[in-house]
């Protein structure tokens, strides 16, 4: 019997692997491990759809939520940004839940809200506005100063240099060295001043850019003194002044390659005489018996030589009996191809009224470059009472008496 039992034991306790022993206790686990993953799973999804539901009921009018845990109205956004929680005391309100919330707010308490939200926006606009306008004012501390323009460049072909004396302006500089105050511009760029008030002291050096006065002219192969005259003047009135102060005796000493030194007007006289012990007579002065008659009514121009008549040419006179004026006078001044003043046309120009040469006269009142004896560019009018009171020649004829008569020859202009 003994023997019996110990068999049904043996059958009873029959060996089961020790791996299929441990898989039958990891069975449990394993499930539990999968609900969990699919209870997350679904929670996670719930949250991401509460999320985007918020995100979209922020579109709509109403813009609160309740807080389950302080029973407070809050904005969506904030409500939004709580952690999840997974009490249920502190669950976010889905969708539906927001809509039907904001549908039983009463009207005053809608107003409220979107007041304060106005109220909030404008506080954040007006930061906003503030944080601009200091950066904007940062921006100018830092922003670099720009730099002042560079003056003009002036280019000088010649320069004088003035010394600054006491209670000088640079308006006065200027008209010392130019007939008019506009060239202060060009004085104050050529020395880089842009504050000439200030920057003009007495003592110090300026450069003067081409000048027209108070500077010096290198004579040139075909120039006069007249037409030199004219071209720093305006006018031939200087004529005999400037060569004086150039210590010629009579212009017609001027020569090629001199240096004249062109002073300011207020430095010379207009229509000065040259002084009689000063003339300087040409190679003809031993032909003392030269003298010329102009007859203003016949038109007539007679050299005669100690009273004996050597020649004789028609002229034209003023067309005024009046323009040409008589009297007794002499020649003082020989000029080959004059610079005519009026109209600045160079000697020796076709246009130039005054011909080949000229031979001016000593008119009380005149320099010898106002009335005188000279050619012409319009040989027709020879013999008419055309001109505005001088004696034109025929160039050919006016050539001849200034190769023959010399300065001081006495002239006779009649009427009859």
């Amino acid at each position: 019997m003994s023997s019996e039992i110990k068999e049904v034991d043996v059958q009873q306790a029959s060996f089961v692997p020790r791996s299929r022993r441990r898989k039958k206790k990891k069975r449990p686990n394993l499930l539990f491990s999968v609900i969990v993953v699919i209870v997350t799973t679904i929670s996670i999804g719930l949250a991401t759809t509460t999320i985007i539901d918020a995100v979209q009921a922020d579109k709509q009018p109403s813009t609160t939520v309740v807080d389950n845990e302080k029973g407070e109205e809050i904005e969506i956004e904030e409500a939004i940004s709580k952690p999840i929680r997974q009490s249920s005391n502190h669950q976010l309100l889905n969708h539906k839940q927001v809509i039907q919330k904001s549908n039983e707010l009463s009207p005053n308490e809608t107003n409220t809200a979107t007041e304060n939200n106005k109220n909030e926006e404008e506080k954040q606009q007006g930061k906003e506005k503030v944080e601009h306008s200091n950066n904007k004012a940062e921006k100018e501390k830092t922003k670099p100063k720009e730099k002042q323009q560079p003056v003009e460049e002036v280019q000088a072909n010649k320069v004088v240099v003035h010394e600054v004396k006491a209670k000088e302006t640079l308006e006065s500089i200027t008209l010392a060295y130019f007939n008019s105050a506009d060239k202060q511009k060009k004085i104050a760029n050529f020395n880089n001043i842009q504050n000439p008030e200030k920057e003009i002291q007495t003592g110090m050096k300026l450069n003067i850019p081409d000048p027209q006065f108070r500077t010096e002219h290198d004579v040139v192969k075909g120039e006069t003194l007249l037409n030199i005259t004219n071209q720093y003047y305006g006018t031939t009135d200087y004529v005999v002044s400037l060569a004086l102060h150039n210590g010629m005796n009579n212009p017609d000493d001027l020569k090629y390659g001199m240096r004249l030194k062109i002073p300011h007007p207020s430095e010379l006289k207009k229509n000065e005489q040259l002084p009689q012990q000063s003339v300087k007579q040409t190679e003809n002065t031993g032909k003392v018996g030269y003298s010329v008659t102009v007859n203003k009514s016949s038109n007539q121009l007679v050299v005669y030589n100690n009273n004996e008549v050597i020649k004789s040419f028609s002229v034209g006179t003023g067309k005024d009996p009046s323009f040409t004026p008589e009297g007794e006078f002499k020649i003082i001044n020989k000029i080959e191809k004059p610079w005519y003043s009026t109209k600045s046309i160079p000697g020796g120009d076709p246009q130039n009224p005054l011909g080949s040469h000229w031979l001016g006269l000593n008119v009380p009142g005149t320099s010898g470059t106002t009335y005188g004896i000279h050619g012409t560019n319009e040989p027709g009018s020879i013999g008419g009472h055309v001109s505005l009171g001088c004696i034109r020649m025929h160039n050919a004829d006016v050539q001849w008496l200034y190769s023959n008569l010399p300065v001081e020859t006495p002239v006779l202009i009649v009427s009859n």
